[in-house]
């Protein structure tokens, strides 16, 4: 599980290159959980793994958490 990764921008193109930062290091995992952003799996349609993405209501609870400015 990738834990979080925060930008100032959280758009398709931020989304794309952290993505691809990620596969490269890590390679390519069984399922992905995001937060509900539509930048997420647009970027993922274009890789190719949109697929193995999931979203839930407790499913990516570390990820929605995450996004706030502080811990």
């Amino acid at each position: 599980m990738l834990e979080s990764y925060v930008t100032k921008k959280r758009d398709k193109r931020a989304a794309l290159t952290f993505l691809k930062k990620a596969l490269e290091r890590h390679g390519k995992a069984e399922t992905y959980m995001t937060d509900g952003l539509k930048s997420c799996p647009s970027a993922m349609r274009k890789l190719g793994i949109e697929y193995r993405r999931e979203t839930g209501r407790w499913l990516n609870n570390r990820v929605e958490n995450s996004n706030f400015p502080l811990r």
